[in-house]
């Protein structure tokens, strides 16, 4: 799951309202440190690695990790030229999207988002158009 939150320092309420809900018992939860996230984990019940230096690295939880979806991000968002901070989530979406297909071919596609289209009831207005997250699945 990518969501951007806020444009600043993200804040313990900010944090609990847009990922609580999402996370599943058990999960392990990567953090830069900040505070913020401590409550998010005791709340659903998930590990904290707080990869704040070199010394908390392993081979398997390291800031390269990171790094490398960062890279990933934004090699597919340089080709838009530049895009709106306020459409981020929407970027990250599709990123999502295409990720999660890139290596099927359309026949195996199109039946899962059909399938998923279908469930689908709603009604789609010019305003609701400019906040609803189009690409989530």
């Amino acid at each position: 799951m990518f969501k951007a939150v806020g444009y600043g320092k993200p804040t313990k309420n900010s944090i609990l309202e847009n990922f609580l809900k999402n996370l599943d018992p058990k999960s392990i939860i990567y953090s830069d440190g900040a505070f913020c996230y401590d409550e998010l984990a005791k709340k659903a019940n998930c590990s904290l690695v707080q990869l704040k230096s070199h010394l908390s690295y392993n081979t398997v939880e390291h800031i390269n990790t990171v790094n490398s979806i960062h890279l990933l991000i934004k090699g597919q968002l340089i080709a838009y030229r530049g895009i709106a901070t306020k459409y981020m989530n929407r970027y990250m979406s599709l990123f999502v999207f295409v990720r999660r297909f890139q290596e099927m071919d359309d026949n195996e596609k199109l039946p899962i988002i059909l399938r998923r289209l279908k469930d689908l009831n709603f009604t789609i207005t010019r305003k609701s158009l400019k906040t609803y997250n189009l690409l989530y699945i």
